[in-house]
C-alpha cells in the first residue's frame, strides 16, 4: 500500500506502473500517475478523499476487473487518459470507476468498457476514442462499451472510429 496521510500524491515514471490486486495507492489531496513510454495497470484500489485522481499512461491503461479508481469527496472528477504516445493500445476499465464529480476516459487509441468495468459519476462522464487519428487510422479509433456507465449528467461519448454497444438494455 501507499498513503499519503496529509495532501497530494505524485507518481511519475518512465517505465511500468503497477497497482496489484492486493496494493493501493490512498491520499486525502490530488492523486497523479503518469508514465511517459510505458503503460499503468490498476488492480488494486486508488482512491482520492478529497482530491480529484488523474491517471496518463502513455502507451495502454488498464483497470482490471479487481481495480478501482475513487473519489470520495463531493465534486471530484477523474481523469484517465491512455495510448497518447502509442495509438495502437487501449484504455481498458474492467474494473470500477466511481467519481463524485465527472469522469473523463479518453484513449487516442481504443476504449474497452465491454467486459465487467463500471463508470460512474455524480457529474457527466465523458468517453472517446481515436483522439486526434487521421480518418484512414480507423483500426486504431474503436470504442466498446458493454457495460454500466450512469451519471447524474449528460453522458457524452465521441468514436473516431467504430463504435460497439452491447450488454443488457
Amino acid at each position: 500500500a501507499l498513503a499519503s496521510t496529509t495532501g497530494a500524491l505524485t507518481l511519475m515514471s518512465n517505465n511500468t506502473q503497477t497497482v496489484s490486486s492486493t496494493g493501493s495507492v490512498t491520499a486525502p489531496g490530488n492523486i497523479t500517475m503518469t508514465t511517459t513510454s510505458q503503460g499503468i495497470s490498476i488492480a488494486g484500489a486508488v482512491t482520492s478523499t478529497t482530491g480529484t485522481v488523474f491517471i496518463k499512461a502513455n502507451t495502454g491503461l488498464t483497470v482490471a476487473s479487481t481495480g478501482s479508481v475513487t473519489t470520495t469527496a463531493a465534486s471530484k472528477d477523474i481523469t484517465l487518459q491512455a495510448a497518447e504516445g502509442s495509438n495502437g493500445n487501449t484504455l481498458s476499465v474492467q474494473g470500477a470507476i466511481s467519481a463524485t464529480g465527472n469522469a473523463f476516459l479518453q484513449s487516442w487509441g481504443h476504449l474497452d468498457n465491454s467486459g465487467l468495468g463500471t463508470v460512474t459519476a455524480t457529474g457527466s462522464v465523458t468517453l472517446e476514442s481515436g483522439k486526434n487519428q487521421s480518418t484512414t487510422a480507423q483500426n486504431y479509433r474503436t470504442m466498446n462499451l458493454g457495460a454500466a456507465i450512469t451519471a447524474g449528467g449528460a453522458i457524452t461519448g465521441t468514436a473516431y472510429g467504430t463504435l460497439t454497444l452491447t450488454g443488457a438494455n
